[in-house]
């Protein structure tokens, strides 16, 4: 099981137990490359699973640099091979690779698939991943560790287009535990807020775990730090996520031992301490998103709930009411945008659901009118996740896979924006391959899209992409 298709807990229990095979230690040659001699594709490989980029491959010995670019080393395996062996499936999207202030930070640019998009790669280790990304003005926050190997802590970095700085808010460091740490699932509210949640687990016996998530506050500006809710248990039981920061309010989805594992959702006052259950008497909260004090709970049915007054309003019933063959969990994801509540809908399909997505269309309730109306129902599948911000909808799209209606793995997936003040539909990128786990955020008068490339370096090992949308 691939690390973006499984919850934060999940997947970082696995990691206790994930073994990697392939190490390259700093810039000394590796064992391997003594062994059994090196090509560029194999160095290559096994550098930028440890964060770097390939230096040089002679004597069948492999060497990695720690500085990526044109002065980052050979850049050539002696058979005109390019330093970006993926770079040559573009075709006329080949990247500009450019040095910004004559540092050693390089920023890799790609043609984007529609007019008006331009797109950059965010300058960041090519280690472990834990999406989502977020941002704000010219700030960009992820998840990540300097390499593959599971065991490195996967800190809550930073980079700032504006001056070309990379940074780190969250290294973890004072969390005291030899397991796996995370800091995840971060939340922008301008530029000095934001929220997010610490994972650690805890090895209380030879065979058995505690996991520990911690939602957390940080002032981006003074550094300081505030816990603001917590949680621990099972680690494939426990789980803190779905974190939306929209001051003075946060929500998140919660499951716990406290709660009987159950799946339920919280709103947190943050300046007068008053939690709110979002699902009194429920459960099985899918998500929970947040905008101007209004909670979505999103349960396959959605739930608005005014945080001020309470008021709580059912505005889209679950599927089975509606369609009695479907198997009532055929409408999820649901975001919460000005104008719009947007969500992934497999009403025309009813034999596919959220468990086993296909042909799924995406659907809108209008704030204004108060009516629902399909947004997205192009031949193929939309998502299986959706982002909402602003104007704009963002999709995973499976419409140009060999098996353009089922939920493909590894194959082909495309990033897909929707405007929709306009109803316009651009697509992001057309490159080869798999991009997921899009997110959205503001910049100025216009909005970025966010999302993940997967390069296949054990499995965990992702780029990350920054696309500036038109202003329409």
């Amino acid at each position: 099981m691939r690390l973006r298709r499984v919850g934060v807990p999940a997947a970082a229990a696995l990691g206790l137990f994930l073994v990697i095979a392939c190490r390259c230690g700093g810039d000394s040659a590796s064992d391997a490359g003594v062994e059994t001699g090196c090509t560029f594709e194999t160095c290559e490989s096994e550098c930028r699973a440890v964060g770097r980029c390939y230096g040089s491959c002679a004597g069948g010995t492999c060497g990695c640099s720690v500085t990526c670019g044109d002065d980052g080393g050979e850049g050539d395996a002696g058979d005109g091979t390019p330093e970006d062996g993926r770079d040559d499936d573009l075709g006329d999207s080949e990247p500009d690779t450019t040095a910004e202030d004559g540092g050693d930070i390089v920023i890799e640019t790609r043609d984007a698939a529609s007019p008006g998009i331009t797109c950059r790669k965010v300058p960041k280790p090519r280690g472990g991943t834990v999406p989502p990304a977020t941002g704000t003005g010219p700030l960009v926050v992820h998840s990540g560790s300097d390499g593959a190997d599971p065991w490195l802590p996967d800190t809550l970095r930073t980079f700032n287009w504006s001056t070309g700085t990379p940074g780190i808010l969250d290294d973890l460091s004072d969390v005291a535990s030899d397991g796996t740490k995370l800091a995840t699932d971060p939340s922008l509210d301008g530029p000095r807020r934001i929220a997010y949640v610490r994972t650690y687990f805890e090895d209380t016996s030879a065979t058995e775990y505690v996991t520990h998530n911690e939602l957390n506050l940080l002032d981006i500006e003074t550094m300081a730090r505030r816990s603001l809710a917590a949680n621990a248990g099972d680690p494939f039981r426990t789980t803190m996520d779905s974190v939306t920061l929209d001051y003075p309010w946060v929500t998140w989805r919660d499951a716990s031992e406290e709660t009987m594992y159950l799946w339920l959702a919280y709103a947190l006052n943050i300046e007068t301490g008053e939690k709110t259950d979002l699902v009194p008497g429920d459960s099985g909260v899918i998500g929970v998103r947040l905008l101007d004090g209004i909670a979505l709970n999103d349960q396959t049915f959605f739930t608005l709930v005014d945080l001020e007054t309470g008021e709580r309003r059912l505005i889209v019933r679950r599927q089975c009411e509606d369609i009695p063959t479907s198997s009532c969990d055929g409408r999820w994801g649901a975001v919460i945008t000005p104008e719009w509540i947007a969500w992934l809908d497999s009403r025309g399909y009813p034999e596919c659901g959220r468990f086993v997505p296909c042909r799924t269309q995406i659907w809108g309730w209008n704030r204004t009118t108060e009516t629902e109306q399909p947004l997205v129902t192009s031949d193929g599948m939309h998502g299986p996740r959706l982002a909402g911000r602003g104007p704009w909808l963002a999709y995973e799209d499976q419409r140009h896979d060999p098996d353009p209606y089922h939920d493909a793995d590894d194959e082909e997936q495309t990033i897909y924006v929707l405007h929709l003040p306009t109803m316009t539909e651009l697509r992001v990128e057309d490159w080869p391959g798999f991009q997921f786990w899009p997110s959205l955020y503001p910049n100025g008068d216009e909005y970025h899209v966010l999302f993940y490339e997967e390069i296949g370096s054990a499995g965990v090992v992702d780029d990350l992409w920054d696309c500036s949308l038109p202003v329409l």
